[in-house]
């Protein structure tokens, strides 16, 4: 016997999200970032703040771990980014 309370129908399909965002939010790294003499070779520490809308092809499944967006490779991604190369200005 399943007791897990039925949500099916709740939202009607014209009010259903069509999209998801995830955040991860406050990723604090060390840059070697900017452009005057004391800031070279200095690096700076940085918060991250980043947002990955997904549409909803990409929604998951199922409440399966399996499914879940891997947070991992993100944060792997911003620290390579971060590490790949000297930055004078944080908008490029």
């Amino acid at each position: 016997m399943n007791d897990a309370p039925r949500l099916d129908g709740l939202v009607p399909e014209a009010l259903a999200p069509k999209t998801r965002k995830i955040v991860l939010d406050g990723y604090e790294l060390d840059v070697d970032i900017g452009f005057h003499d004391f800031e070279v070779g200095n690096p700076q520490r940085l918060s991250v703040t980043v947002e990955v809308w997904l549409d909803a092809a990409s929604f998951p499944s199922s409440d399966d771990a399996t499914h879940a967006w891997d947070y991992d490779f993100l944060r792997s991604g911003i620290r390579d980014l971060a590490a790949g190369r000297r930055f004078n200005l944080q908008e490029t």
